[in-house]
């Protein structure tokens, strides 16, 4: 598995963020919004919200995890 940041924040390609920082991404009217909320400041944190859809042999889940933020133009 090659490493990502994905990788590092543990979330996975079919995931679906349902919060950033306790606000619901629906509420977020535009994609510069949801993008520039994700981004927020380099080295603090974020606290997404996500559902996972489940597989063969698994339900679906709903994870919280905390994202440190870096510089995604490296």
């Amino acid at each position: 598995m090659e490493f990502t940041r994905s990788n590092r924040t543990q979330i996975e390609a079919r995931d679906e963020i349902l919060s950033i920082d306790d606000t619901r991404v629906e509420e977020l009217s535009t994609m510069p919004e949801k993008v520039l909320r994700l981004r927020g400041e380099v080295g603090t944190t974020c606290r997404l919200v996500l559902r996972r859809p489940g597989g063969v042999f698994s339900s679906e889940k709903l994870l919280t995890i905390t994202h440190k933020r870096s510089d995604l133009r490296k």
